[in-house]
Parts: structure tokens; sequence; C-alpha cells
């Protein structure tokens, strides 16, 4: 692999790793908002 494949693929691994943890907090708040609607629809 030259230099560049390499800082590309880092660059590119780099990119892939911000959005999964950018994903995160959005995953949190929809299994959150989900546990609490199911919770709601048990007490009823």
């Amino acid at each position: 692999m030259s230099e560049r494949q390499k800082l590309f693929h880092s660059m590119n691994f780099t990119a892939a790793k911000t959005t999964v943890f950018e994903l995160l907090p959005f995953f949190g708040c929809l299994v959150f908002g989900f546990s609490l609607y199911f919770l709601k629809a048990l007490a009823k």
C-alpha cells in the first residue's frame, strides 16, 4: 500500500468511527423512547 492509500484508509476508518459515535446517542434516545412508550402501554 502506498502512503496515499494508507492515509485515505485511516481517514475512512476515522470517519466511520465518528459516524458510529454520532449515531450512538440517537439509538440511545430511540431505545429510551420506545421503552417509555412500552411501559405506558403496559400501565394501561
